[in-house]
């Protein structure tokens, strides 16, 4: 004989707090109550408007010596985390500056300093004119002498043009020429 729907039947548990999947069966079919939330994120929260709290009324109380010497000590803690966060953002600076300079190429060095070498960073070359009366190809050196001090992540080079490209015109310089992965 069936038990009748509305009759419930006793299921022994161990523990019913305990994060089984058989506890969630039964807990989705009502056989056991819901797990009470965890109260870590109302401990969390209450931390902080604590903390927060305690921020808001550190000056009250206080004289005026007193309140000079807290700002004293909130500009030295500012100043000190400030300093830290710099000399951090310097450090990962030095660090990715591996070139900072112009490297001038010649022919049988090209395939290395600058195919391969682009294999691990960026690579620019500067196709410049044979010519010393090419305008032009001169104010580009200057600038690609400062960007390569600036940008000391990026590997600037240099070659005239006809010594990297047999017959290349000089009408056609300057020239960049950009090296990515090979």
């Amino acid at each position: 004989m069936a038990a009748p729907m509305d009759e419930r039947i006793s299921v022994p548990i161990d523990d019913p707090n305990a994060d089984t999947e058989w506890n969630e069966i039964l807990r989705k079919h009502g056989v056991i109550p819901e797990k009470p939330p965890s109260p870590t994120p109302l401990i969390e929260e209450a931390i902080l408007e604590g903390r927060r709290l305690a921020h808001e009324n550190r000056l009250e109380g206080k004289d005026l010596d007193e309140l000079d010497a807290l700002e004293d000590l909130e500009d030295e803690n500012f100043l000190e985390q400030y300093r830290q966060q710099r000399v951090s953002e310097l450090a990962a600076l030095t660090k990715k500056a591996v070139h900072g300079a112009v490297y001038p190429l010649s022919k049988p060095d090209y395939s290395r300093e600058v195919t391969d070498a682009s294999a691990s960073g960026p690579v620019l070359v500067n196709l410049t004119s044979g010519l010393g009366t090419n305008v032009e190809s001169r104010v580009l050196t200057e600038l690609w002498r400062q960007a390569a001090g600036e940008f000391g992540e990026v590997k600037f080079c240099q070659i005239r043009g006809d010594m990297a490209i047999e017959g290349y015109p000089d009408r056609n310089c300057p020239t960049i020429l950009v090296y990515i992965m090979g």
